[in-house]
């Protein structure tokens, strides 16, 4: 889902305006995860994971740059929330690392599976428990008046029957679908989490088996139900501290804003940041003003570096 992915050390304007207008309010509020990964893109030890999905030809390629970068280096993080941290949830399992029931059947390899058209994907109805394939049974979902939709193999994949799972182009791990020839791909819990919300996954994908009744009520329902509390405010706040607290002594120049946020909000900004003179606590307009001091900070402590 292209509305979840990170932007690492993007300098197009317009291209982070556009991401940022393409934002949608949902769920709850997660600051320290978001301080997390501001972190990390400053620490060296992710280059080998940011290089790899960077061309190695951009200007960027090598970031970021060891703390101690014999040129001199400023990291700055620039932490904003109107809220605080509350409850955090993560996927139970086995929806943190089998393999889901839901096949698609894509029109080329790279294709994304939030691309790929409704009426070629299969929800797996039975046999899933079982090693053999003789026993499985698949719904197509969107099938037109002319088209059965059901039968003995996902769409796109007629020789299912024939072969075995031992025919996938990449072995199965934790966490990974898995592709066949023509394109077909079983795809993991790991993948669907992560192209669609709790509360899409079981009207987009199940809601058609269900009143078609192929699937049980409870099966329809159970990829809303896939979270479980892991963490609340309170730890958030604490991990929130931790992590800030790490990054300063790495020499990180924290600034946060408290964008009418709630009291318990405020005061978490404030522990992260630098100091008092980096923590801005702004209503409306005065979010502008906020920035505008920030960014003649920053440059102000460039000309020191």
């Amino acid at each position: 889902m292209t509305e979840t992915a990170i932007l690492p050390f993007e300098t197009d304007k317009q291209t982070l305006k556009d991401a940022v207008s393409s934002m949608t309010n949902f769920g709850n509020t997660a600051i320290d995860l978001g301080v997390k990964w501001g972190v990390g893109l400053l620490d060296p030890a992710m280059r080998p994971a940011l290089n790899a999905v960077l061309d190695s030809g951009t200007p960027v390629h090598g970031r970021p740059l060891d703390w101690n970068d014999p040129n001199g280096v400023l990291k700055v993080l620039v932490v904003m929330s109107d809220g605080e941290n509350t409850t955090e949830f993560d996927l139970k399992e086995p929806y943190k690392s089998g393999l889901s029931s839901i096949w698609f059947a894509k029109d080329y390899a790279d294709q994304p599976l939030w691309d790929v058209d409704q009426d070629q994907i299969s929800i797996q109805t039975r046999g899933q428990g079982t090693s053999w394939r003789s026993d499985d049974w698949f719904f197509h979902l969107d099938a037109s008046y002319w088209e059965n939709d059901e039968g003995n193999h996902p769409r796109g994949y007629p020789d299912y029957q024939s072969e075995t799972s031992a025919d996938a182009q990449n072995p199965h791990t934790p966490g990974r679908g898995q592709a066949y020839d023509d394109d077909v791909y079983h795809a993991s819990w790991q993948d669907i989490f992560s192209g669609w919300v709790r509360t899409e996954i079981y009207l987009e994908f199940f809601r058609e088996p269900y009143m078609e009744r192929e699937i049980s009520y409870s099966t329809y329902v159970a990829t809303f139900y896939a979270m479980e509390a892991k963490v609340n405010g309170s730890s958030a706040d604490n991990r929130l501290s931790s992590i800030c607290a790490a990054a300063r002594g790495q020499n990180i120049v924290i600034y946060s804003v408290a964008f009418e946020a709630p009291w318990r909000g405020q005061a978490a900004l404030r522990d992260c940041a630098s100091s008092p003179n980096h923590y801005f606590d702004v209503d409306g307009v005065e979010i502008s003003e906020a920035f505008s001091a920030i960014a003649s900070d920053i440059r102000a402590l460039k000309l020191t570096q």
